[in-house]
């Protein structure tokens, strides 16, 4: 065992990874053709889309190296974090109808029919190793991470993540990446409202929370992160370190 690390905590570990792969297999009765696999035929509740799209934006930074930055640089911390809301919004307004109306499946094939086939296949080759590389670090990232808390080689657990969320995906399609998503925060809410309450309790309330909270970053090194270099950048270099 690692540290404070006991049976149950391996235990869970692996019913929740075991349920990810489940939900893809349950998922698969409902794949059909390729709309089916790819959203989930149109028939995905749009709340479930929306919690989906909502928690595909989370990772492993998030909830540390994020949750530290917006401590440390106070306002314009919260501030960036909260850009979401009106992006989101945005992108509502803006483009919602016009995507729908465009009856496409996918994002590829709104650009071949608008744009052409050489456009279609050089945003394509563009964009393939960029997505390969994006989804490589979260996987790095989210795999060290546990294997600090776990004490398991860094190696492994990329394998085993990577095959639990290759499972539900191929299996599953649209659906199970929905619905894992769902699971996922209606675990991580909960928990994440119970250490809000938790934290502010350690450390004597909400008022003296804000008393002894750092002033905000107005352009000096605070955490160690050489001169010269971007702190939020910094933050993420230290999650992503092994």
């Amino acid at each position: 065992m690692h540290g404070s690390v006991h049976v149950i905590d391996y235990v869970v570990l692996v019913c929740y990874l075991l349920l990810m792969a489940g939900i893809g297999a349950y998922f698969m009765r409902f794949m059909r053709v390729g709309a089916d696999f790819l959203k989930g035929g149109n028939r995905v509740e749009w709340w479930v889309a929306g919690m989906a799209s909502f928690m595909s934006g989370f990772s492993v930074w998030t909830f540390t190296g994020g949750a530290g930055f917006a401590y440390r640089q106070g306002f314009i911390g919260v501030f960036l974090m909260f850009l979401a809301v009106p992006a989101f919004f945005f992108g509502y307004i803006f483009f919602a109808q016009a995507w729908r109306r465009s009856r496409v499946t996918t994002v590829v094939e709104y650009i071949r029919s608008r744009f052409g086939e050489g456009t279609h296949k050089t945003f394509s080759w563009l964009t393939g190793p960029s997505q390969l590389m994006f989804g490589s670090v979260r996987l790095f990232a989210l795999s060290s991470f546990m294997s600090v808390a776990l004490g398991v080689p860094v190696e492994y657990l990329v394998v085993i993540c990577g095959l639990v969320v290759l499972a539900y995906t191929v299996l599953g399609g649209y659906w199970a990446v929905c619905f894992t998503d769902m699971f996922q925060f209606m675990f991580l809410f909960p928990i994440a409202c119970v250490l809000m309450v938790l934290s502010l309790a350690n450390v004597g309330g909400l008022s003296n929370f804000v008393a002894h909270a750092p002033a905000g970053d107005r352009g000096e090194v605070r955490t160690g992160a050489p001169p010269g270099h971007s702190e939020l950048a910094w933050d993420r270099a230290e999650i992503l370190t092994p």
